[in-house]
Parts: structure tokens; sequence; C-alpha cells
């Protein structure tokens, strides 16, 4: 508590004549005013409420009749309230005790010595002094009300192991009782079983009932088949001896297997036999034939004597399995007694056996009632509910989350740089190549051209000199990769075009590259250069960089001849939009047309023309056609014509087509995709152009993400295509 008007903190003794808070009690700020007559007022000081009012105190009554309750407090406030109240600043009660606990420390004086040394601190030597004996109060007052609990629970625990032994006695008298009967019908069932040879009775009951069965198909059987013994030996006896019936005997299932008989009837068929071709030439009274006659008698005699001695077996067989079907049948009907007496036996013995188990346990735990005795037990204080959570430790968590996503990360970029071969900077491929780096192309969102695409129409070329090609119609259709509008729908056939920053960063490079190489043609001489654009595979840009390094250079005032010398993609067709069945390169060089099938587009600017020759309709050897003789001299006219040619070659260690070409060229430019071309790729490529003598000036890396610097000013580019005297279109830049 703290006096309003005074910054001491006191304790709550030197204000309150009583005053206890329960571990239920509401933290807060609590002021006790006397306001006279209307007696004691309670204010909750951050809710600005009343919470508790009291009739002036009197003197009479005691500290506890006086007190006031509130947010479950009791205060008796001194007789005397201080003018302004006394203010009262609570903490919760889980608060206040981990406060405690760090101002009070308790340890032993000494190990074997039941001797306490207990320490506190606090604010001030009062409040430190009253801590440590509020404690000590509180822990002699335990103590007592312990050793009240103890010397209760002590008596109470005396009577439960009287109780306990009693029971223990009665229930060991109980088993042994029964222990007794159990021998007894234990033995009496065994007695029982062993009189009578009881193993199991169900089992022996199944096995009888199978041999009975199986005997009696034995049995059936045997009769059966000695019924037809019976009347075989019959029919011979009424026939009067039949050789034919004897052979039946012979042919009876049961003789067939036996030796005897068949080697007697063996012999029997050879005597018939001799007796059949001494026939023909004997009568029936020659000493030789009757002697075969006696011998054929004979051995018909011993099969009858055979078939009524197996006929007497099988008959003594018969009564033989008679007697033992009916012995089996009297044991048969013995079985269901036994099972009955022998069943109610073992039911006696199983009751017996579960009673005997259950008072067995009963005794073990009377006998632990009895030989333990329970400490007592009694709660100290009941949980509060806790105002912090013990987890989880969101500081922690976020501590480890960094650091292993930090971890994590540097692992995954190590691991991505040591995986990653390909090129991703200027530095790798001057480093891996020894090449100059012309420019960097920044990554444009949409493939095509920097500048808008000229209208072009198919024009004839011979020597210096441009006719009209009446034979092959104009295109009623015009390209432009920024406008969907065609001729004639649009009024004046005007098409605005707008740059963004990234064709713009483009669109310089491309100048540069032009402005390069413009000044290195000065140290070459003539008139005319040609530049051969190749890269290491497909998908790194080497058509985008030819047709815009074209479309750039002839914008600026020069006549520029696009070739596209890559057959199998045609990728400047797809680029000005042009149809790939047309004639072209492969046409010219395989002597069908003069220079035929090259699309032309006259820009603003005098001597500023754009000449596209598609690769034209080739065939699975059409690459060939690059070594041959036409086409260096078509090269050669070219240096003549137009201030540059840039040929579109294909992927170089792909096709040979490219070796072919960057051999005849006056330069060579490699295209490197940024994060795709592949260190090892390059230095084929590279190698390869070496090999074929092409003179590479340096590379162009295109896809680059360049920095947000290269992208910075506010400016506004507006080209528009307007219809023209000297051609289908004229390309105008106004710059805003």
């Amino acid at each position: 508590a703290r006096l309003k008007g005074r910054t001491t903190t006191v304790r709550p003794a030197d204000v309150f004549l009583v005053f206890d808070a329960g571990t239920e009690a509401l933290a807060g700020r609590f002021r006790i005013e006397d306001h006279g007559e209307d007696g004691v007022v309670v204010r909750d000081l951050e809710g600005d409420t009343t919470v508790a009012k009291a009739p002036t105190m009197v003197s009479s009554q005691s500290p506890r009749e006086r007190a006031i309750w509130f947010a479950g407090y009791v205060a008796t406030p001194m007789d005397q309230l201080p003018r302004n109240g006394i203010t009262i600043e609570t903490v919760p009660f889980a608060r206040a005790v981990e406060k405690a606990r760090t101002q009070i420390s308790a340890s032993r004086v000494q190990r074997d010595a039941d001797l306490i040394e207990l320490t506190c601190s606090g604010p001030s030597p009062d409040l430190a002094h009253g801590l440590c004996e509020q404690v000590l109060d509180n822990y002699v007052q335990l103590r007592t009300d312990l050793q009240r609990v103890e010397a209760t629970t002590t008596l109470r625990t005396d009577l439960q192991r009287v109780e306990a032994t009693t029971t223990a006695e009665f229930l060991r008298g109980q088993v042994s009782s029964l222990g007794e009967q159990l021998v007894t019908a234990e033995d009496r069932l065994e007695t029982y079983k062993a009189q009578r040879q009881i193993v199991d009775l169900e089992q022996r009951a199944s096995d009888e009932v199978r041999q009975f069965t199986t005997l009696k198909a034995t049995r059936d059987q045997v009769d059966a088949e000695r019924a037809a013994l019976d009347e075989m030996i019959r029919n011979i006896r009424a026939d009067g001896g039949d050789s034919r019936a004897y052979r039946n005997i012979a042919a009876f299932p049961t003789f067939l297997t036996n030796p005897a008989v068949t080697q007697v009837l063996a012999t029997l068929s050879d005597l018939e036999t001799q007796r059949s071709v001494l026939a023909l030439r004997r009568s029936d009274q020659n000493a030789e034939v009757v002697a075969l006659d006696d011998r054929i008698a004979d051995l018909e005699q011993q099969l009858l004597t055979v078939a009524t001695s197996y006929q007497a077996a099988q008959t003594a067989r018969i009564r033989s399995m008679d007697q033992n079907l009916f012995s089996l049948g009297a044991r048969l009907a013995v079985i269901p007694g036994q099972q009955v007496a022998s069943a109610r036996l073992e039911r006696e013995v199983t009751q017996l056996q579960d009673l005997h188990t259950t008072l067995q346990t009963r005794l073990r735990e009377a006998e632990v009632a009895e030989a333990v005795n329970l400490p007592s037990i009694r709660v100290v204080d009941s949980a509060s509910l806790p105002l912090d959570p013990s987890s989880p430790n969101i500081k922690l968590n976020l501590a480890l989350g960094i650091v292993l996503g930090l971890a994590y990360g540097l692992a995954l970029a190590f691991y991505r740089e040591f995986r990653d071969s390909t090129i991703h900077g200027s530095e790798e491929i001057e480093r891996s190549t020894g090449l100059p780096v012309l420019i960097m192309v920044p990554r444009v969102k949409k493939a095509g051209g920097v500048l808008p695409i000229p209208e072009l129409s198919l024009r004839l070329a011979d020597a210096d000199t441009v006719q009209n090609d009446v034979s092959v119609p104009t295109p009623k259709f015009t390209h432009s990769v920024f406008g969907k509008s065609k001729n004639g729908k649009n009024g004046d056939g005007r098409k605005e075009f707008r740059f963004t920053k990234d064709r713009q960063v483009a669109l310089e490079s491309f100048r540069s590259l032009a402005t390069d190489l413009r000044i290195a043609a000065r140290h070459w001489g003539g008139e005319g250069r040609v530049i051969a654009i190749t890269s290491p595979g497909r998908g790194e840009g080497k058509t985008f960089t030819s047709c815009n390094l074209a479309l750039v250079q002839a914008a600026q005032g020069a006549r520029t001849l696009v070739i596209d010398a890559d057959m199998h993609a045609q990728g400047v067709s797809e680029f000005f939009k042009l149809s790939p069945d047309k004639p072209g390169l492969t046409d010219l060089l395989a002597d069908r047309g003069e220079i035929n099938g090259i699309w032309r587009a006259q820009l603003e600017g005098e001597g500023s023309e754009l000449w596209v020759m598609p690769s034209g309709n080739g065939s699975l050897y059409s690459g060939s056609l690059l070594e041959t003789k036409k086409f260096e001299h078509l090269l050669a006219r070219a240096r003549h014509q137009f201030d540059l040619t840039v040929i579109d070659t294909p992927p170089i260690n792909l096709i040979a087509d490219a070796t072919t070409v960057a051999a005849v060229a006056d330069a060579v430019v490699v295209v490197v995709r940024g994060g795709k071309t592949d260190r090892t790729a390059l230095d084929m490529a590279m190698a390869r152009l070496e090999r074929c003598g092409g003179n590479v000036i340096g590379a162009v890396l295109n896809d680059v993400h360049l920095p947000d610097y290269y992208l910075g000013g506010r400016y506004t580019h507006r080209w528009k295509a307007i219809a023209g005297e000297k051609g289908p279109a004229v390309v105008s830049l106004t710059e805003r």
C-alpha cells in the first residue's frame, strides 16, 4: 500500500489492521476514502468505478467485523484514514509469487544439521525484515497444520491397519479351504480320465467316426466284389465247363494283376492253340489231342480253385470287418456320456480355480494394506492460472528460424552456384573465351523488334539496280508486331508504337553494336561488310540479334541486307512475318532465280533501306549449297550493293552450316544467353570457329537482368509508320 501524497512504499500492516488477499484477487489500483456520513468508499482507479461501500467504522467492533470486502480483498484501515485516502496497487498472484521468489533465499547452514538460513531482500530494511517474518510465520503455521493433519491421519491409518489385518486373516482361511477343494476336484477329474482312457473326446469321436465310415465303405466294396465272383463261379458250374466261362475268371479285375493267374492263362492259351493245330490233322480220339484236353481241363480247374479260394478269403474278410464295425459302433455310443461327465468335472475345477484366484488377489490387497503405512497427503496450494505461456518461445523460435533460414539459403546458394555451369555475366565470357562483350541486351518481356517492323514488299535485284517485279504480286497485307490493323483499315494507314523501358535499353544496345561495327569497318577497307551471327545452341537469341541489328542499322541511314542462312528454323521469315514458302537464298543458289524473293522496305533518310532474304524453299541437302562458289559470289555482290550484310546462321554446335558461313564472312559475332548458355557449349563453339578460320570479333550477352539504373529516365518515344512515295512505309521518330 502507498499513502496518498507520500512516495515511501510501506507494508499493508503499517496502514491496515487486517489485510488479506486471496489467490483469486483482482489486480489493479484501488483507493479507500472516508466520505464522512456516507461511510467508507472503495474506488477502482483504472475503471473509475465504485467497487465497495461500508458504513462509518465503529471502534467497538473487532477489526475483522469492520473489514471491507472488495475484489477478493479483505481490508480494515486504521481508525483514522488520511484525508486523501489510501491507494492500493496490486499485481496478479502469480507475479507476486515470482517476485517474492527472487527476494527470498533459503539454504542449510550445515549439510547434516536441521538448520535453515533464510535471507530476504527488499526496497527498504522494514520491507525486507517484514518479508522474512511473514515467511517464517507462514512456515511455522504450515508445519503446525501438517502435524495436526498427520496425527489425525495416523489414527485413521491405525484403524485401517486393524481392519486390513482382520480381512487378511479371513481371506487366508478361505484361500486354504478352496485350495484343498480344488486339489480334490482335479484329482477326481484325472482319475475319471485315466480309468476311461480319455485324452480328447472331441478328437477321438472325430477319428472314430472317420474310421467307421472308411471301414464301412471298404466292407461294401469287398462285399460287392465277392458277390460278382459268386455269380461268376455259379455260371461256370452251370455251363458245365465252358472254356469261355473260365476265361472270365482271368478277366476278373482282382486277378488281372495276379502273376500266377496270368501265367496259367498264358499256358492255357498256348495249349488251346496247339490243340487247334493238332485237331486239323488228328481226330478227337487221338492220344495227343486227348492229352492236350486233359491238360487244358487241369488248368481250367486251377483257375476255378483260385477263384473259389479268393471267394472264401473275401467272405472271411467281410466277417472280420463286420466285427470291427460293431466294436466301433459300441465305442461311439459311449462317447456322449463320457463327454457329459468329463465336462461336469472340468466345470467344477474351473469354478474353483476362478474363485481361488479372486480370493488370492483380495488377500494380496489386504496384506499390502496391512503392511504399508501410507503418508498423509494435503494440498498446500492449488494451481494458479499462468500469465505467460511456457511455450512456444517466440523469440527463441524466431532467432532459430532466422539462423536456420540463413544457413539453408547459403547452402542452397552454394549448391546452385556449384551445380550451375551456365554463363551469367560478361566477365565469365571474357574469362572463358578472351573475347570482348560488345553489348549486353536486357531481358525483353515480349520478343520482337526493338523498332517497329516496316512494311515489306517483294522486289527483284539485278546488280545495282532495283526493278519492280511484275510477275510476283505485291502482298496485300503489311506486317507490324505492334499494330493489328491492316492497310486501308485505319484511314491513312498510320500505326503508333510506344517504347517500354526494356525495349528502349535494348534499342540503345543495338545502336551501340551498329556503331562498333561501323567503326570496325573503317579498318577493314571496302564498301560493304558481311557479319555472321551465330550461337552455341538454339534459343539463345541469334535471330533476335541479327534482325534487330539490321533494323537499327537501316534506321540509321544504311543500306542493310538480312540473309536467313538457318534453313531449318527460318527465324528471319517469322520475325518479319514473311511466308516460309516464298523463294529466297536456296532458290538463288540452286539456279532458280537471280536474287529472287528479296523483300525490301524504304525507310526515311537518304540511303536507308532494309532488304530481307528469307531462306527459301530448302530441302534436306540445301545446306551444301552454302559451300558452293555461288554463295561466295553472292556475298561479294552484297559487299558492293549494301553497307551491311547480316547473316543469321544455324547454331554452330548443332549444324555444320554455321562453320561454312563463318569461314567466308568478314566477321563473326557469337550470341550468348545469360543463364542458359553452358560454358562447355561456348568453349566448343569457339573451338569450331577457330578450326574453320572464322574472324570472331566479339560476343553479345543476351537476356541479361540489368540493374534499375539502366532503365532510369522519363522518356517517351512515339514511332509512326507513314505511307510515302519511296516505299510501302516511311519510319519516323519523335521524342518527348
